[in-house]
């Protein structure tokens, strides 16, 4: 079998002209390098060099195989940068589904800087809906996913990454935006945009306004918090949505947000496909994850 010791000799004999400085070069004895190069002629049937007193002039047949063994070392040269970048967290690939919530403020947000950080690393971000997100980790298409769903599913992975409460979005003039919190009562009458039937938060919300006897006109539903922003903004109405979302709205000065007195809580978790290690590159972004989400949860009132 064809050694990589062997096609090294190779190339030193053929670059340095001679046995005497191909082994300087390998740091071998001169009958070390004469070895290697027999048994390369052995193993390849080939007569590689004609001898000419010191000189070893290589023959055709050794330099087509030169020019294969350069693109061998030049593969594992590349192999070693390679190796490098990941180790230094510099490369590496990363695939990660999420809900809206997050995929399409935070994250795009949080990605910038740190594709910055890991220049050679190349990420996806696919935003879709938490039952997408779930099924994508269980069929292991991607490195994590970022939900609302919880799950026991057995090849998945599931921790909570941040808990936090609704808050209310509120169209620029609103009467209520002087309040520093708003309640449920204060609500009663207004115009209020609506999640799904089918959406979790939907029924928490619904759940505390028919506590209190609040009635509301529910005039427009919509299925993720940043078509309701965008609803409000327009002043068609007020909503109870996640922080995350509001906020960047509430920075970009299209509506006002205020926390809102009763606990509706949005949990959101990270899923990762069980038994598949997680990369170098994904553990520095999900540490990353949970140090920024709760900065981001902080929405300037």
């Amino acid at each position: 079998m064809i050694t990589m010791r062997q096609l090294e000799a190779l190339r030193a004999v053929i670059e340095n002209h001679t046995v005497t400085e191909a082994a300087k070069i390998m740091r071998l004895s001169q009958p070390a390098i004469s070895k290697l190069i027999s048994n390369l002629e052995f193993e390849t049937k080939l007569t590689l060099f004609l001898r000419d007193r010191r000189r070893l002039d290589p023959t055709p047949e050794a330099l087509i195989l030169y020019e294969q063994s350069l693109r061998i070392f030049d593969g594992l040269s590349e192999i070693t940068r390679v190796s490098s970048d990941l180790r230094n967290l510099r490369g590496g690939r990363l695939n990660i589904f999420s809900l809206p919530a997050l995929g399409k403020s935070i994250l795009p947000k949080m990605l910038a800087a740190f594709t910055q950080e890991h220049d050679q690393a190349r990420v996806g971000l696919h935003v879709h809906s938490s039952r997408t997100v779930l099924q994508a980790v269980v069929s292991r298409r991607v490195d994590m996913g970022l939900s609302m769903i919880g799950t026991d599913h057995p090849g998945v992975d599931c921790r909570g990454l941040c808990r936090v409460n609704a808050v209310c979005a509120l169209p620029l003039g609103h009467r209520l935006a002087s309040r520093e919190a708003i309640d449920a009562e204060d609500l009663d009458g207004e115009s209020f945009i609506s999640f799904g039937q089918d959406a979790r938060a939907r029924e928490l919300i619904d759940l505390a306004f028919e506590e209190r006897g609040v009635v509301r006109q529910l005039r427009v539903e919509t299925h993720i918090s940043e078509s309701a922003c965008a609803i409000v903004a327009n002043g068609s109405g007020v909503a109870l949505v996640d922080p995350f979302t509001a906020g960047e709205f509430a920075r970009h000065g299209e509506i006002f947000v205020r926390p809102f007195t009763t606990e509706i809580p949005y949990e959101f978790c990270l899923l990762t496909p069980r038994e598949q290690p997680l990369s170098l590159l994904a553990q520095s972004f999900i540490a990353a994850l949970e140090a920024e989400l709760p900065r981001y949860a902080m929405v300037s009132y």
